[in-house]
């Protein structure tokens, strides 16, 4: 079982949150993935705008990650590619292009935190 957070920070084992009733044990089931992914659509934009301030590559990202989240390569692609259609994030190719599908992000292609925000 792990008591981590389901995003990014699974390492990060906090006591305190045993009480409260949102944090469960992980399984790594098919709740536990979706868990995951709705946790990385939240957690991904503040991490690349807190560490990648210019931009970063899925890469770098993919490497910053690997050992911090229980979500696999194609997980993170696909909610990275995700936010970039939703406009949370900038997702280009080294030509400034946009990709079709997640499938076809590439490691060189860039991720940027948005300049301007949306409001909802």
């Amino acid at each position: 079982m792990h008591f981590g957070h389901e995003g990014i920070g699974i390492l990060a084992f906090d006591p305190l949150r045993l009480v409260d009733t949102s944090q469960s044990t992980f399984d790594f089931g098919d709740f536990a993935q979706q868990r995951s992914q709705d946790a990385l659509k939240l957690d991904l934009p503040r991490l690349i705008t807190n560490e990648f301030p210019d931009g970063t590559t899925i890469r770098s990202l993919l490497a910053r990650v690997a050992n911090d989240s229980p979500a696999t390569a194609a997980m993170v692609r696909e909610q990275v590619f995700s936010l970039g259609q939703d406009r949370e994030l900038d997702v280009r190719t080294i030509h400034w292009r946009q990709r079709k599908n997640a499938q076809c992000l590439h490691a060189d292609d860039e991720i940027h935190p948005r300049r301007q925000f949306t409001l909802i």
